[in-house]
């Protein structure tokens, strides 16, 4: 992967993603500083880890929320699933909500720009807590991966995009 420090490196096809965690301002304010120090460490520490073994990069963390990229739709999409799962089984956290959009993106010292991370972000906030909402382009990608299964949505009206498609990602086999 293109690490595009110090200059504009555009790639196309990268998968960009967003993971936040739901609720947490209602939280802090039941925590104390040292347990909420607790779960964002935990957060940081189990979202790194996963993103790191499924081949990703985590460009960075955004409070409650991470920002990373994978080149490819499918390996993005079970990189999601398993940062839901990873999140399911830590007690200690809130759930997540997770959005995905692939597309050309600019690297530029370390960071990413462009309409895919625009996406997985709209899609971030419109998901539900403990799913993945993905855009046509990772849909169209993960197609014959027999992991992974999408059902399409009611299309969205969100800011700079009238008419958002998102699609539900679900791991196959998984219910509800």
């Amino acid at each position: 992967m293109v690490d595009g420090v110090g200059d504009d490196t555009p790639q196309s096809r990268t998968t960009v993603g967003f993971a936040d965690m739901v609720g947490v301002t209602r939280t802090t304010r039941r925590r104390s500083f040292a347990e909420l120090s607790e779960m964002i460490e935990h957060f940081e520490a189990g979202t790194t880890g996963v993103i790191t073994e499924c081949g990703g990069r985590l460009v960075k963390t955004i409070g409650d929320e991470v920002l990373f990229v994978i080149d490819e739709p499918a390996e993005a999409a079970w990189l999601a699933l398993r940062l839901r799962e990873r999140v399911r089984r830590d007690p200690s956290l809130p759930p997540l909500r997770i959005g995905l959009a692939a597309g050309d993106v600019l690297m530029r010292y370390g960071d990413v720009y462009g309409e895919p991370v625009n996406i997985a972000a709209r899609l971030t906030t419109h998901a539900r807590p403990d799913t993945v909402l993905v855009d046509r382009e990772v849909a169209h990608g993960i197609e014959g991966d027999e992991r992974l299964r999408v059902r399409r949505l009611k299309p969205l009206q969100v800011r700079g995009y009238r008419h958002l498609q998102p699609y539900l990602l679900r791991e196959a086999g998984e219910t509800s």
